[in-house]
């Protein structure tokens, strides 16, 4: 009980801390992974208490109703987790959930707040081009002329791409979360566990269906311009891109844990993968996987693999 109230109060001190300048986003992620935690454990009480702690943080720090019941429902995510893990779902079930529900609830907040998010937009990306330029003014002129010329493509057409993007930036902080859930209750041993980890995360077959209709529209867009196909097919490019990334992600992880790597080589693999901007090509291996199942044929390899080496080893007693 103890300890609970100094994470009760640690966490209401650093959310009002967040919320009272106006950066209660930044406390969004601080509470779902404790709230699901408590639930799988069994101590429903002591997560809603975490629930009400985030609505009273951020309540009086911004001093608003509206970001109190927002807050609280950020944070009641981590009890959807939760019931998640006492029902023993699957992994990827669990992220497409949570997923879908928190993504439900930032539109509706960035619907209602949308002057106000696409003012932001502009004051970012203007001040951005700006410091680019100041800073770049010795560097590769073509370089930076190409950043500034995306960043202001990316400002004219936000309303072409800002849903799909936080649908990816959704997708992406669930996925850590859960990750993270899974890995605290393996460890701790609780009875709840989610069945599978990211690294067996799978896209659904029939989620490919939903990139062709996407590149048809995009088609009918270039054809025929229209302001309403435009939204449609931007922005579920950008959050259909996000997916099969993170498909091919889990395939390359899977591809780690399949065969004998060193933690130091698989750190090394992901690394370059950003560091030589090959990680767009995780998309094409994400997608491709609808068709090759990916997994399974390394799955094969390595199954070969360990029998040849015990046929060698039994010829070479």
């Amino acid at each position: 009980m103890l300890m609970y109230l100094c994470i009760w109060i640690g966490l209401f001190v650093l959310a009002f801390a967040l919320t009272a300048p106006g950066l209660m986003s930044l406390t969004f992620p601080l509470f779902p992974l404790p709230v699901a935690i408590y639930w799988a454990r069994g101590r429903a009480l002591y997560s809603l208490g975490l629930v009400a702690c985030a609505g009273l943080a951020c309540g009086f720090g911004a001093w608003a109703l509206g970001d109190f019941a927002l807050a609280a429902a950020v944070a009641g995510l981590g009890v959807l987790m939760g019931v998640a893990a006492v029902r023993r779902w699957r992994f990827g079930w669990c992220v497409a959930v949570t997923a879908g529900a928190a993504y439900v609830l930032a539109v509706a907040v960035t619907l209602t707040r949308w002057a106000s998010v696409r003012q932001n937009i502009d004051i970012f990306v203007n001040g951005v081009i700006a410091q680019l330029q100041e800073e770049g003014s010795g560097q590769d002129a073509g370089s930076i002329e190409g950043m500034t010329e995306a960043l202001r493509v990316f400002g004219k057409h936000f309303e072409y791409l800002g849903l799909g993007m936080l649908f990816g930036t959704v997708l992406l902080s669930v996925t850590v979360a859960v990750v993270l859930l899974a890995r605290c209750l393996r460890r701790s041993g609780t009875a709840a566990q989610l069945r599978g980890s990211f690294r067996t995360m799978q896209t659904p077959d029939w989620v490919v269906w939903l990139a062709i209709a996407t590149a048809l529209l995009w088609f009918v867009d270039n054809r025929w311009p229209n302001h309403a196909v435009r939204m449609i097919a931007w922005n579920s490019a950008s959050g259909l891109t996000t997916v099969y990334w993170l498909n091919g992600l889990s395939i390359v992880v899977y591809a780690m844990g399949t065969f004998p790597l060193s933690p130091i080589a698989c750190y090394a693999i992901i690394l370059a993968l950003f560091w030589f901007q090959a990680s767009p090509a995780l998309c094409v291996v994400g997608l491709f996987d609808t068709w090759w199942d990916f997994r399974q044929r390394f799955a094969l390899a390595a199954e070969a693999r360990r029998l040849r080496k015990e046929m060698n080893d039994n010829d070479n007693p």
